[in-house]
């Protein structure tokens, strides 16, 4: 329970995808989407060694919410992910092109919706390693 007085400090800045290969699908959001590496680190979580890669779209992470791509260095890979990484993008159809050549595929053709007076176009992507993506163009 939360006292109504005191004013929250948090916001939300960033999603962690974990991955084994990071250089890769770091040079894959770099295509598709135009994000620029920020950082990079080398740490551990419970002893467990890590390799994170920092992106971000603005090349700013205070002003935005960033994507961290992030290898547990000594686990297997993950057989699936329950994550869907979202993006609002200028151009639709230029992004789709950029991700077929970019080595993801188009898992459902753009579409438009009308909700709550908003026109907006979306499709569904994947990734190299098959993790979904929601592109949204505004109209």
């Amino acid at each position: 329970m939360s006292d109504s007085t005191s004013t929250p400090t948090s916001r939300f800045s960033f999603t962690k995808v974990i991955t084994k290969n990071l250089d890769g699908l770091a040079a894959f959001y770099e295509t598709v989407f135009g994000m620029r590496e920020l950082q990079r680190v080398r740490s551990s979580v419970n002893a467990e060694p890590i390799e994170e890669i920092i992106l971000s779209i603005s090349g700013d992470m205070a002003s935005e919410p960033v994507l961290v791509l992030f290898n547990f260095l000594e686990r297997p890979p993950l057989r699936e992910s329950d994550t869907i990484v979202g993006f609002i993008v200028g151009n639709l159809d230029e992004t789709l092109v950029r991700l077929q050549k970019a080595g993801g595929k188009v898992v459902e053709s753009p579409k438009i919706h009308d909700e709550g007076g908003a026109r907006v176009r979306v499709a569904f992507g994947a990734d190299p390693e098959g993790r979904l993506l929601e592109i949204v163009q505004m109209s």
